[in-house]
């Protein structure tokens, strides 16, 4: 269905039956629920937090416990979901920067990471170049550059060797 005929259809039906739907909307799905609560009464602070609760599930079992593999694609969906939502600059800048810090934060406590650099460079890539599409380098740069240095003291690490089963036996 094109937007042109939604409008349309819309346009046609009464008020009740616009509420109607919109109830409906409300109950079926997930993601409209959250729109239509952030819409009636935003906080964009709240939603910042929330979502950065979420990024930290998707790296962390708990607060020192990493995941084997964090899914990039529920990252990813986590911080559309969120652009979706809330139009502020240095809000959607707080949260690029954040996903980033926790995929650094997660590769520290890795032993494989090489494998990893390409897709937490993207990451890097998209902050970078949100803060400064948007001139917000005076509030997060300093954060940026902290974030980038950490991750290029972990890329330098490179991946650690395992431990050797003779060697802690002693064999």
């Amino acid at each position: 269905m094109s937007k042109a005929r939604l409008k349309k259809t819309l346009k046609d039906m009464s008020q009740e039956e616009l509420v109607e739907v919109i109830c409906e909307i409300y109950d079926a799905r997930k993601e409209a629920k959250e729109y239509f609560e952030y819409w009636l009464d935003p906080q964009p602070e709240k939603l910042v937090e929330t979502v950065k609760k979420k990024l930290l599930k998707l790296f962390f079992i708990s607060e020192k416990t990493p995941r084997k593999s964090p899914a990039m694609a529920d990252v990813k969906r986590v911080i559309a979901d969120f652009r979706t939502l809330c139009f502020e600059a240095d809000k959607t800048a707080d949260v690029l920067l954040y996903a980033f810090e926790t995929y650094v934060q997660w590769l520290e406590s890795r032993r494989k990471v090489m494998s990893h650099q390409e897709k937490a460079g993207r990451f890097r890539d998209t902050a970078e170049e949100y803060i400064a599409a948007y001139k917000l380098e005076p509030f997060f740069g300093i954060r940026l550059e902290r974030a980038k240095e950490r991750f290029d003291a972990v890329m330098r690490r490179g991946d650690l060797r395992a431990y050797s089963r003779r060697r802690w036996f002693g064999y």
